[in-house]
């Protein structure tokens, strides 16, 4: 038989035992919730329609070829593929490959990644220009630097490129929405590529 002292012990040590239980039960439940919480959260985001700049990009999915002219006269082609990343994001390259008279053949080649999270913004860009396939000049961005490639040397710039697919994809938007007349002009905005390698 046992003591009051000892009886009295022991019943402390079974409420004790029983609180300590109930906080791992209560941390479980916490832990279980937030998972939860996250995979509805995942499944929620994958469900939200597309953006109209990503509907448009991916009606742009695919190779496109187009013969370039001078005055009537063919003088090279021009490439475009469109096509996401395995992590969704919106890539753009082109490649421009022409020949002028009495000119050294060029090759052009451009690369655009935009978040595949809205909205979608630039996430990486490459341009690079060719004569007699000797690179030339090579800029490119990421992170707000741009990376310069041209004359022997390699410089690094901090820029601010603000671009996002909405911008980029604005003549698609625009052609989408209207029937232009001839002659009819729109802008959009682009990288320039050109000053930042002067």
């Amino acid at each position: 038989m046992l003591s009051k002292e000892a009886l009295g012990e022991r019943m402390t040590q079974q409420v004790f035992s029983a609180h300590g239980g109930a906080r791992r039960i209560g941390a479980a439940a916490t832990i279980t919730f937030a998972v939860i919480a996250a995979c509805g959260l995942a499944i929620w985001l994958a469900k939200l329609p597309p953006s109209a700049a990503a509907e448009i990009a991916d009606g742009l999915v695919g190779e496109r070829w187009y013969a370039m002219s001078f005055g009537h006269r063919p003088i090279g082609h021009h490439r475009s593929n469109t096509r996401r990343t395995p992590e969704g994001h919106f890539t753009f390259d082109s490649e421009s490959s022409f020949q002028l008279a009495n000119e050294s053949p060029t090759r052009m080649t451009d690369l655009l990644m935009f978040d595949a999270a809205p909205p979608h913004r630039l996430l990486r860009a490459e341009h690079a220009v060719y004569h007699d396939e000797q690179l030339t000049s090579q800029v490119s961005l990421t992170d707000g630097t741009a990376s310069i490639r041209s004359g022997g040397g390699t410089r690094r710039i901090p820029v601010d490129v603000r671009l996002n697919l909405d911008e980029y994809l604005a003549i698609e938007a625009w052609l989408a929405q209207a029937t232009p007349r001839r002659g009819a002009k729109h802008s959009a905005q682009v990288v320039d590529f050109d000053q930042l390698a002067t």
